[in-house]
């Protein structure tokens, strides 16, 4: 049997203490304005309820592609996400490879606005579009959750949304526009149809996937991986987060 090791315990007693002082703080407080790691961010009434205000107070927004990111983009990297949210990934991006060098996609049409907001607050610009990403060209009905819009996403299983056209931009035609080199994709069980049915470009090096296997299923997230890893991608399980994978080439 394994020992554990009581240094490794406390470290993570600490970090999950560390995350409650700071919800209660923020929560105490009040405050409209806070921190998600290092980038500033306005917490709107219509999208901030109270189940996501304690996910950002208590620093889990995001936290595991921050770590990701945080340990995997380099300078030289162009970088271009899919289901962008509130910005805080891209906004973060654009200190490490410049303004330039991001693109960000969203296709809630109401956090448009907030990222450009939150790219405001934190002297950056990032190219930003509000579409679907697909092979086709069109438009696509979105589902917006309106307690969590984390959980808005194209395939329709809740009750409590609101339904929006949006458009579909050719993800082949974006990819060649912006010379990515790092993905960054978190579209709630769209990542299947992004990444498992058409070729990644050799100029892409890393990607960095929310999965969701409890929406798509496990096999087509194993399908989604293995096609990846026949393209010669390899999935690092050392910089990999609970459900986010990254995996690189080259």
């Amino acid at each position: 049997m394994a020992s554990i090791n009581p240094i490794a315990v406390l470290r993570v007693d600490l970090g999950l203490l560390r995350r409650h002082l700071r919800g209660l703080y923020w929560l105490l407080r009040s405050r409209n304005e806070v921190l998600v790691g290092s980038v500033r961010i306005r917490l709107e009434e219509e999208w901030a309820t109270r189940v996501v205000r304690r996910m950002i107070y208590m620093d889990r927004y995001e936290l595991d592609e921050r770590h990701v990111l945080a340990a995997t983009l380099r300078p030289t990297d162009r970088y271009l996400e899919v289901g962008a949210g509130l910005g805080v990934l891209a906004t973060w991006a654009c200190g490490v490879v410049g303004d330039g060098a991001v693109y960000a996609y969203e296709a809630n049409p109401k956090l448009i606005s907030v990222i450009a907001d939150t790219a405001h607050r934190n002297g950056v610009a990032p190219d930003i579009t509000h579409a679907v990403l697909g092979d086709r060209t069109g438009t696509a009905e979105f589902h917006i959750c309106r307690s969590e819009f984390w959980s808005s996403r194209l395939r329709r299983d809740h009750a409590d949304v609101d339904t929006v056209s949006v458009p579909i931009i050719e993800f082949a035609t974006e990819l060649e526009r912006s010379r990515a080199t790092y993905l960054m994709v978190d579209i709630e069980g769209g990542e299947i149809q992004l990444l498992a049915e058409e070729p990644v470009p050799a100029t892409v090096r890393a990607i960095c996937v929310e999965t969701h296997p409890e929406i798509t299923g496990p096999r087509e997230t194993q399908r989604m991986l293995r096609k990846l890893m026949d393209e010669g991608f390899v999935l690092r399980l050392r910089d990999c987060r609970h459900d986010v994978a990254y995996l690189d080439r080259f």
